[in-house]
């Protein structure tokens, strides 16, 4: 389809699969997408270990810098009429046009805005079933907000419902009838019921923070469908709220009614309960930050960095009572620490990626300072802004990081703990032309990843797909300007404004959240099957 006169297409923005299929070699880790049966780890480990047992050492492929390189072919005929690929960081929008998204390429894509922006949210777990395809879709998740002044800033629990499918929402019938973009038919189970011209819906439960929020992270762990949520302030603070009433109110109106009136109005009247709020303290966080993430494996055990380098462990009590023990008194990070993840499978073990390139490795039972270092700029100096531990048992070695320099590095802790060097980094990619932002590891596939970047998009990436020569050469010819993609590229959402933040929604399988200046993106690709095998 030709581009509108007042506006340019993005087509495809870049799919694997749908209407422009590639034909790609895939080399699996061992064991493919399904969890491999093993022996349950002992979670009281006595010291950092990162065995080999899991895989070998080549499952990921080897130190794979793409800068240039090509991109595996295209199957399909070019369509003579084809939009324009928009390729973001080399190619400019001219004055008076805007990009336009390929209905095409999304099974499902909605935008929702905010009154504020917003520098992080986070996933609420829900009750309506851990696997769910069928449309249409609802999600909760927890925003903060990013006010102009600091008395308008909000914490808030959102939901989004009536979420319908929108392949085919350009109006072309005959779209209808084209051969399902994953070569498969479409499973009756994910059929939209209802009206499928009806908008979305965006429901919140806020209440008010003091300054805006650079962090806010759900409580995982043992209780998993907790509504627990913690924040870090730019004024310096963490809190702890409860949002368990508010997600009531929205996921069981009804009964949650009926209580109100049983109660007089009172639980109209109460706003999500803060339950904690630290304090400017020597031995404690005195500056801000943006390091935040619970234990998955602790119950209520929080972990954050802030800019003058401390890293903090945070206990909540059953009793609502805080134990704060600091990691690094002594001996501080080599400059702010910008993320921070727990091990998924060694329950005291965390890493902190940090200004200045630095990646440090802790122990939670020894305040004593970081276990392990490594660079993972390669002397480059440039900050780690994000990183994320690969939750896949297959996979657990692995953590990826995202830099300042815009490159996305994987690396192999096994190596890094055998003192490796840059020989650790197993693969690299440096494909975006912006800071990354955000990045994470998909909870349904152990090689996919979603990235977000301050180039304006955010990127879904298969790194168990292998360079194909023949390929790369034949679409020299075919798509000239595809020549410097790399092959693990599948997918590229484009469009953005300084997106911050990028999740997959565990329980919504192939779905993707993203936020950015102008509110919240919501998607699912239109090759998400193959995406999730």
């Amino acid at each position: 389809m030709p581009a509108k006169p007042a506006k340019r297409k993005a087509s495809a923005p870049k799919v694997a699969g749908g209407a422009a299929a590639r034909s790609i070699r895939k080399r699996r880790a061992e064991g493919g997408g399904a969890a491999r049966e093993r022996e349950q780890e002992e979670d009281d480990c006595e010291e950092l270990e990162f065995t080999d047992e899991e895989c070998d050492d080549e499952e990921f492929g080897e130190v794979h810098d793409c800068a240039g390189e090509d991109e595996d072919g295209e199957d399909d005929e070019m369509q003579p009429n084809r939009a324009p690929i928009f390729r973001p960081g080399v190619d400019m929008v001219p004055e008076g046009e805007e990009l336009e998204h390929d209905p095409r390429s999304y099974d499902m894509f909605h935008k929702l805005n905010t009154e504020w922006p917003c520098l992080s949210f986070d996933i609420v777990l829900d009750a309506h079933g851990a696997v769910r395809t069928k449309y249409p879709l609802s999600c909760y998740w927890i925003c903060g907000s990013q006010a102009t002044e600091r008395e308008a800033n909000s914490v808030s629990l959102m939901r989004a419902s009536k979420m319908h499918r929108t392949r085919y929402d350009a109006g072309d019938e005959a779209e209808d009838e084209e051969e399902d973009p994953d070569g498969m038919e479409e499973d009756e189970e994910d059929e939209d019921e209802g009206d499928d011209e009806e908008d979305a819906v965006l429901e919140q439960k806020q209440r008010s923070h003091v300054g805006a929020v650079n962090r806010a992270r759900v409580m995982r762990g043992p209780n998993a469908t907790s509504k627990i949520v913690a924040t870090w302030s730019e004024e310096g603070h963490i809190s702890i709220w409860d949002f368990s009433d508010s997600y009531r109110q929205l996921d069981d109106a009804r009964a949650w009614l009926r209580d109100n009136a049983a109660s007089g109005g009172a639980l109209a009247a109460k706003e999500p309960p803060l339950l904690f709020r630290s304090r400017p303290d020597p031995q404690g966080h005195e500056v801000e930050g943006y390091a935040l993430d619970w234990s998955p494996l602790t119950e209520a055990c929080l972990a954050s960095g802030d800019m003058d380098g401390l890293v903090c462990i945070w206990q909540l009590a059953p009793d609502g009572k805080v134990a704060r023990t600091p990691l690094t008194a002594n001996r501080k990070a080599p400059g702010a620490v910008e993320d921070i993840r727990w091990s998924p499978v060694q329950g005291p073990v965390l890493v902190a990626g940090c200004a200045a390139g630095s990646v440090q490795v802790y122990d939670a039972r020894d305040p004593s300072g970081a276990k392990i270092t490594f660079d993972a700029s390669c002397g480059s100096g440039e900050d780690v802004n994000v990183l994320d531990w690969n939750p896949h048992r297959e996979a657990t070695h692995l953590v990826a990081t995202g830099g300042e320099d815009g490159i996305i590095g994987i690396w192999d802790l096994r190596k890094v703990q055998r003192g490796e060097g840059p020989g650790a980094r197993v693969q690299a990619y440096n494909f975006h032309k912006g800071a990354i932002t955000s990045l994470e590891w998909s909870p349904s596939n152990e090689s996919m990843m979603a990235v977000s970047s301050d180039d304006g998009q955010v990127t879904l990436w298969d790194f168990s797909i292998e360079r194909d020569v023949e390929e790369e050469e034949a679409l020299k010819v075919s798509h000239p300007e595809l020549t410097d993609y790399p092959a693990q590229l599948v997918f590229q959402h484009c469009g953005l404004v300084e997106p911050k933040e990028v999740h997959w929604h565990p329980q919504l399988t192939g779905v993707i959240l993203v936020a950015d200046q102008n509110g919240m993106d919501v998607f699912r690709p239109a090759n998400w099957r193959s995406l999730m095998r």
